[in-house]
């Protein structure tokens, strides 16, 4: 696999980073590409992860929507009823609660990213993140132009009713 650079996943789970060791190991190619990173600071999402001398073109992040296990749960059922599925009290992708809910949910998970974003903006272009729903955003919008953020870009997605936010631009 020919790639354009190095990618450094991080994960708070050990479960869940030997889960992405076995599939980068199952791919040629992908052990040159991909580093892993546990992320040991309870609540960090930065900090502990991206070192002092190393630069980034962009940050990825698909956070955890929800701010409740029971939210989680809800959001998942309703899926299933959408899809038209029998009612099964699997969550959604097989997601692990940290993969799936925070304390304050998307916004406050977001919110922090950005906050923590403040402290690498010399070492990272882009800082990404997916939003799940459109309601989210004008409070991230507020948070960005709090910390100053110099360019904001939003993109939509077509699959489903994700949407995707680039937060924010270097600061």
């Amino acid at each position: 696999m020919n790639m354009a650079g190095v990618f450094t996943g991080s994960e708070t789970s050990s479960q869940a980073l030997s889960s992405a060791q076995a599939i980068i190991s199952a791919n040629p190619g992908l052990n040159r590409a991909i580093r892993l990173r546990r992320q040991k600071e309870s609540g960090a999402i930065f900090n502990g992860i991206i070192h002092k001398n190393e630069q980034y073109d962009a940050t990825l992040c698909n956070p955890p929507f929800h701010d409740s296990a029971a939210a989680a749960r809800a959001g998942s059922e309703r899926k299933r009823r959408n899809l038209g599925l029998n009612k099964d009290d699997a969550l959604n992708f097989g997601g692990q609660q940290q993969e799936l809910w925070c304390e304050g949910g998307e916004v406050a998970f977001i919110k922090k990213m950005i906050e923590e974003s403040k402290g690498f903006a010399k070492q990272v272009m882009w800082f990404t993140s997916l939003v799940s729903r459109g309601e989210n955003l004008p409070p991230l919008y507020r948070a960005l132009t709090d910390v100053g953020a110099v360019k904001v870009v939003k993109k939509e997605m077509a699959q489903g009713k994700s949407r995707v936010a680039l937060l924010p631009g270097p600061l």
